[in-house]
């Protein structure tokens, strides 16, 4: 997709979009997750998501060798596999709020990633400064919320947050394997897709598809909105800012999306909203931006790439 303006605009564009469907897919997913096995919901919606970007760009795509393509299976593993098994866990065991709310703090997670696999990247005191304040505000969200304590789906939403972290920071060394960015999210939606399929069918219940099937219009319209926007656009519009802007910078977008979070979940499936809730996002968002001042400088995206190990050639 082609927007005007110069790159760096562009990827400012594309990280804005993304962040604004993803904030509203939680509630979208909360819903799914009550009628759809939360294993099959994921490996549905992203073959469907799949299947659509194939007949967008039906070139066949050959593996790679091993030493690149592994890069596309971490993400795969890190950014569909793992990330959706414990968001969709956290949207079972707490709030579609708390968890939009919760994986904001993502970027604090790509700060600490890339220290340790990059010797550029130093936290200063003030980072863990922002840490600190981060889990204060987890802490008035989970403890303070007016739908009552989530302990665990917050804990699991954590852990989601820092799947994803890892991922914004592998996905730059997707970039220079020689495939467009529609390309490469079809290669991660494909290795997602199969290494969730052992998760499905050791601990998935597969029944709910057929009930699911006869469900009305509210349940397929949520998954329609999951699968076209939160699982195809998302994936090429957040590939595209990454290579634009640098994984760190793209990251700060992120602090948007409790924004979008508690506005979507309050109007379509009614979250409470407390004065804990805008207290513990005010914590989280100032947390982030204090990490990010105390870990790495914004970087341009080129800069990014350099920080991160660069993919093996052949």
């Amino acid at each position: 997709m082609k927007l005007p303006g110069n790159g760096p605009l562009r990827g400012h564009i594309f990280a804005l979009v993304t962040v604004l469907i993803w904030g509203m897919t939680f509630a979208a997913s909360q819903i799914m997750v009550g009628y759809l096995d939360p294993y099959w919901f994921i490996v549905l919606r992203f073959a469907l998501a799949w299947f659509l970007l194939f007949l967008l760009s039906p070139k066949p795509l050959k593996p790679m060798a091993w030493k690149r393509e592994r890069w596309v299976v971490l993400c795969g593993i890190l950014g569909i596999t793992l990330y959706y098994i414990l968001q969709n866990i956290a949207l079972l065991n707490s709030t579609a709020s708390n968890t939009g709310i919760l994986g904001s703090t993502s970027p604090i997670f790509t700060a600490l990633w890339l220290c340790i696999f990059s010797r550029k990247v130093k936290l200063r005191p003030l980072f863990f400064l922002g840490f600190g304040l981060c889990m204060a505000g987890v802490v008035a969200i989970s403890g303070g919320g007016g739908g009552g304590v989530h302990l665990l789906g917050d804990s699991i939403a954590l852990a989601a947050a820092l799947c994803w972290g890892l991922y914004c920071v592998f996905v730059v060394n997707t970039e220079g394997l020689g495939y467009t960015a529609l390309q490469m999210t079809r290669k991660i939606l494909f290795w997602g897709v199969l290494l969730c399929l052992p998760f499905a069918l050791l601990l998935g219940d597969i029944t709910t598809i057929r009930a699911f099937a006869t469900e009305g219009f509210r349940i397929w319209g949520a998954f329609l909105y999951v699968v076209l926007g939160s699982s195809m656009l998302c994936y090429v519009f957040w590939g595209k800012a990454t290579t634009l802007l640098g994984s760190v910078t793209t990251s700060l977008y992120m602090y948007l999306m409790p924004v979008f979070t508690v506005i979507g979940s309050a109007v379509i499936v009614h979250d409470p909203v407390t004065p804990f809730t805008f207290l513990g996002i005010a914590a989280i968002l100032l947390g982030v931006g204090l990490s990010q001042r105390g870990s790495v400088p914004l970087e341009s995206a080129q800069e990014t790439a350099e920080a991160v190990p660069e993919a093996p050639e052949k």
